[in-house]
């Protein structure tokens, strides 16, 4: 309101009361009218509070899509088993951050991003000597790409950037039941990540 902004419903009030003082001949009816408009608004407040007085239409548009494929192998007392993954979206946003009818802050965002994965491990057992065992491998590559305009009051800033992860890791683990009451289990990993 310091920078004179006014809902353009209560400017629509207004203007009706102003318009109806001038039909009865009055004069100085924007004076007039302040407090009658106010006495109102004091019992019925704002005739659409649920009504946002938007400049932009604020919306947002976004697209996913992805699969994976999981597979298990036996091998002679082993099991190798795979899931291969990949995802992606595509996302566009239209926001108006100030919440007003007037251009104090707002933005346009476009971003899209998309992931693939990848893990392998191969396990088994050794019934003769209570011992279960597991080795594996994942991969992981992630892309992103990023842009979006800020509006503040007349003042236009842009940012863009893109982000890229690679990752892998190995590991090995393995479980011992020597007796009823104690188990050991041990396990190794080394993770990768650029």
């Amino acid at each position: 309101t310091g920078l004179g902004y006014k809902d353009p419903d209560i400017t629509v009030l207004q203007d009706q009361l102003i318009a109806d003082c001038v039909a009865a001949g009055g004069t100085g009816c924007n004076a007039a009218t302040q407090p009658i408009l106010q006495n109102d608004l004091a019992r019925h407040l704002d005739p659409r509070p649920d009504r946002g007085d938007y400049n932009r239409v604020g919306q947002t548009r976004l697209n996913t899509w992805g699969g994976s494929l999981e597979g298990m192998i036996p091998i002679e007392g082993m099991t190798l088993n795979s899931i291969t993954a990949y995802d992606a979206y595509n996302r566009f946003r239209d926001q108006d951050d100030d919440f007003t009818s007037e251009q104090i802050f707002e933005s346009i965002s476009n971003d899209k991003a998309w992931q693939f994965s990848q893990v392998v491990s191969l396990e088994g057992e050794w019934d003769e000597y209570l011992l279960s065992w597991e080795i594996g491998g994942y991969t992981l590559i992630e892309e992103l790409e990023s842009s979006s305009t800020f509006f503040q009051n007349t003042v236009e800033s842009n940012q863009a950037y893109q982000q890229q992860l690679y990752s892998f890791a190995f590991y090995a683990g393995f479980s011992w039941q020597f007796s009823e009451a104690l188990t050991l289990e041990a396990g190794a990993r080394y993770n990768w990540e650029e």
